[in-house]
């Protein structure tokens, strides 16, 4: 019996040496590198971000008129890890006061699409918003076209959303009409491009609409299917939410499945957000309550060309502040989850980022990105973007130090090397003699290793 129990013992501590060691060599993020916001105060440098693994794109709250900001998109091209060269700073063709420039952007194989979803309409009568494409080409980027809703509705966010794919354009405006489909619930504008133009190819809404459910609020392409978000739609409930799936055929686009999570309740918003990667997409749920509302993130996996549920993600630490799921990112087994308001010392807000690892069968909770400095209101995780091993972070209320003064809320964009996950469960030595009791504890240490791992960077 003692024999027996000693046994088990030592079972016990190798698999906590194990697993000890399997803590350092979780996936890690570890900070490389920052770029400050290179203009002034307040721009909020890093609110938004695209990147497709060469190119980002950056966007400022750039005051260009003296009266107040219009915005404007920083270029870099990446030469290296964490490593990049500026392409110059980007403005408005049509810059306007309050136009907000960047407010969503798109870059992929050297297009870009920057929106400006409260410029005016053409005839300057009220904001309806506008889209503009540009061109990498002979070393910069030029200004190639402007789209805009054909029909526009007074105070409509055409450009509220836009995604690429290839050749393919989407663009959201979550308070346009369809004409075809009464009432106005939103809807997505899929353009192609055709010997270096963008033609506008079908407009998209949602089948039940019902009004005012904020269809299109978010966009993302996964393969042949693209993804739409409607926040407000309130079929079943108020503002629960929901994601449509169309999917390209011959024939056009059409309207495939639509996609809620299980425990989906009223006010959830879900829809807000959507990532995808390949045949995974990650969609938040701003206002998902969990004791407080905090905000949540669902996984959804495609098999064949149908999606279904595969995790609910939520934040490990409250914050009170439904902002969990803001800023969502997805690159292979990992994924970047955004939140801005999480508590820092003191009781201040300064954010965070999430860092999930799939283990093959669990998004496990490996890390939380912090700034070093965690001031008040910094933002931190206001966009994220994962590109293979790396991982950048929008920290858009961050101070910085432009020609030797404070500036304040000028934002920055900082970097990270993400080490690759190692499978706790593979890292366990199990063999025909390891007792049940050792087994358990083991899985028991790991459990603790995952959820204790927290780093501060900067």
């Amino acid at each position: 019996m003692i024999a027996e129990v000693k046994g088990v013992l030592q079972l016990v501590v190798i698999g906590a040496i194990v697993i000890a060691s399997s803590c350092e060599s979780l996936g890690q993020c570890k900070f490389t590198g920052t770029i400050d916001g290179p203009t002034g105060q307040f721009d909020n440098y890093g609110s938004q971000m695209s990147f497709d693994g060469e190119s980002l794109a950056v966007s400022a709250n750039t005051d260009c008129t003296g009266q107040g900001n219009c915005g404007s998109v920083f270029m870099y091209r990446r030469i290296a890890r964490s490593s990049y060269t500026s392409e110059g700073q980007l403005f408005s063709p049509e810059p306007q006061q309050n136009g907000d420039f960047g407010r969503a952007l798109s870059v992929s194989q050297n297009n870009l699409v920057i929106a400006s979803p409260n410029q005016l309409c053409e005839d300057e009568s009220f904001p309806c918003g506008a889209v503009f494409a540009f061109r990498f080409e002979d070393g910069e980027w030029r200004f190639t076209q402007e789209l805009r809703d054909p029909d526009p509705h007074e105070f409509e966010r055409f450009g509220g959303s836009v995604a690429m794919n290839g050749d393919l354009l989407a663009i959201g405006n979550n308070r346009g009409c369809d004409p075809s489909a009464p009432p106005c619930g939103g809807v997505v504008f899929v353009y192609r491009l055709s010997s270096g133009n963008w033609t506008f190819e079908q407009i998209l809404s949602s089948s039940d609409s019902v009004g005012n459910e904020l269809f299109g609020t978010s966009v993302a392409f996964s393969g042949s299917q693209l993804l739409v978000g409607a926040p407000g739609n309130s079929v079943g409930g108020e503002d629960r939410g929901a994601v449509y799936v169309f999917e390209q055929t011959e024939l056009g686009w059409s309207e495939v499945q639509r996609l809620g999570p299980s425990d989906l309740a009223n006010d959830d918003n879900f829809g807000s957000r959507i990532s995808t990667d390949g045949g995974v997409a990650v969609v938040s749920s701003r206002l998902a309550f969990c004791n407080v509302e905090c905000g949540a993130a669902y996984v959804f996996r495609r098999n064949g060309q149908v999606w279904t549920e595969e995790q609910k993600l939520e934040p490990s630490e409250l914050s009170g502040l439904e902002s969990f799921g803001d800023s969502t990112s997805i690159q292979g087994s990992r994924i970047a989850v955004g939140q801005w308001s999480l508590p820092c010392d003191a009781g201040k807000v300064c954010g965070g980022v999430h860092i999930f690892e799939y283990d093959g069968t669990d998004w496990v909770e490996t890390e939380i990105l912090r700034d070093e400095i965690q001031a008040a209101t910094d933002f931190f995780g206001r966009a994220v973007a994962l590109s293979g091993d790396e991982l950048i972070v929008g920290h858009s209320g961050a101070d910085c130090t432009i020609n030797q003064q404070m500036m304040i809320n000028c934002g920055r964009v900082e970097f990270f090397e993400c080490e690759e996950a190692v499978g706790l469960a593979s890292s366990v030595p199990v063999s025909s003699n390891l007792s049940l009791i050792g087994f358990v504890a083991a899985i028991l240490i790991s459990v603790i290793c995952v959820r204790g791992q927290e780093r501060t960077l900067g």
